[in-house]
């Protein structure tokens, strides 16, 4: 499997995440609160300063493809192959499963 465009696609969007939260921490002022979640009516019930308001999820994003690199990277074993049709028919025939013998 080939996982280059999965580790292009992280870094481009943990790098754009990075670059809107640049632009935001110039536009904002430096007391700035940023909404951090969302009640289920739709609007913001949470709040945080702009310093975790706005690196926080562009590291958390940064952490999660990274971990999730990392179990890709650690389980990629070929999996077996099917047995064949033919071999079930006959294990099905003798009453047994693979397992027992």
């Amino acid at each position: 499997m080939n996982r280059r465009p999965m580790i292009i696609a992280s870094i481009v969007i943990v790098g754009a995440m990075l670059l809107l939260s640049a632009w935001a921490w110039v536009v904002l002022p430096a007391d700035a609160l940023v909404p951090i979640h969302w009640g289920a009516e739709g609007g913001p019930d949470g709040w945080a300063d702009k310093t975790v308001g706005l690196l926080l999820p562009p590291a958390i994003a940064a952490a999660v493809a990274t971990r999730i690199g990392a179990c890709f990277a650690v389980t990629s074993v070929p999996r077996p192959r099917c047995p064949s049709s033919a071999a079930m028919k006959a294990v099905a025939a003798c009453g047994s499963s693979p397992a027992t013998n």
